[in-house]
């Protein structure tokens, strides 16, 4: 599992949330967008 951090979010609203619950997965930034067209999202 992979998490995405998309182009919208904030990257330390993002950041702090994978910190505060401990998300046991890596989480990327999509800061340009790409993935996001990639798969529809």
């Amino acid at each position: 599992m992979l998490g995405v951090n998309v182009s919208w979010d904030n990257e330390a609203d993002a950041r702090r949330f994978v910190e505060t619950y401990k998300v046991p997965y890596p989480v990327g930034r999509d800061s340009v967008g790409e993935i996001g067209r990639l798969y529809k999202i």
